[in-house]
């Protein structure tokens, strides 16, 4: 009977050892699948955040570009309120060479931008379709300036407040998104 006990202790004492390296392994296991778990998070999370920087980054040009196009329609209305034809049509040249500029880097802001929320990227098109809007106007009224001028001047003034309105229309809209966005991402 003694070789009986010492045999069952001694498979007693295996199974326990055999029970200890099963747990021992299992623990290991689990601890690098969390750990996995964890990288694969932050690295979801930090695209997600270098995507957000981006679409942020490219909100942030195109607002630069269309009040910086705003403003070139904004100058060019005004001086037609205050200054004499000659002056206007050095500000008119001024003007088209600046939006001929503009425009294509407008053009390409806005397809970088177009990664956003579909409410904040449709807004985005209609500000843009409004600037196009007033630069056509504009450039029509400009080609009568030689044979109108007395009822063409008015009428380029007549511009400004609608440009310093589609800025600020501008900026409002950037202000929501990019609130909103803040805030969803400081809650996830």
């Amino acid at each position: 009977m003694d070789i009986v006990t010492s045999v069952d202790a001694a498979l007693i004492g295996l199974a326990g050892a055999v029970a200890g390296a099963a747990a021992g392994l299992g623990a290991s296991l689990i601890a690098v699948w969390q750990q996995r778990l964890g990288e694969a998070q932050r690295w979801r999370q930090s695209r997600a955040d270098e995507i957000w920087r981006i679409e942020r980054q490219s909100l942030v040009e195109l607002t630069t570009l269309v009040a910086t196009a705003c403003q070139a329609m904004a100058w060019v209305a005004w001086s037609a309120a205050v200054k004499p034809l000659e002056g206007v049509r050095a500000e008119a040249d001024i003007y088209n060479e600046r939006m001929r500029d503009l425009l294509p880097k407008i053009f390409s802001a806005q397809a970088a931008a177009s990664g956003l929320n579909d409410q904040t990227y449709e807004k985005i098109q209609e500000i843009i379709a409004h600037l196009i809007e007033l630069d056509t106007g504009l450039g029509t009224e400009f080609t009568k300036l030689e044979s109108a001028s007395e009822t063409i001047l008015p009428k380029i003034s007549s511009f400004e407040q609608e440009a310093l309105r589609l800025a600020r229309e501008t900026v409002e809209t950037v202000r929501h998104n990019l609130r909103g966005a803040t805030d969803i991402a400081t809650q996830g």
